[in-house]
């Protein structure tokens, strides 16, 4: 008998919660193919639990990198990640 038809609906939609969970940390840790290669200011704020303002704010004044792309502005997580770095071997 097939796997899925063994399983109760219960346990068929607590499968499909674990996936979307899983596609979320993906594209939320930049571990993912098809995850995007920039991030809104938002995107990134959540990654670093930090509020969207402050992003913003230390892009627009050259302290975070960014890309502009007509007027939005958006991020590289390979940039977000040496920004934290740097910052962490600063303070250490």
């Amino acid at each position: 008998m097939n796997e899925q038809q063994t399983k109760s609906p219960f346990d068929l939609l607590l499968d499909q919660i674990r996936e979307v969970v899983r596609e979320e940390i993906r594209t939320a840790t930049g571990k993912d193919s098809q995850s995007p290669t920039l991030l809104s200011a938002e995107r990134a704020a959540k990654l670093f639990d930090v509020p969207k303002t402050w992003i913003s704010d230390a892009a627009r004044r050259g302290e975070l990198p960014s890309v502009k792309l007509g007027h939005y502005v958006r991020f590289r997580i390979d940039d977000l990640h040496a920004f934290v770095a740097t910052r962490s071997q600063k303070n250490s």
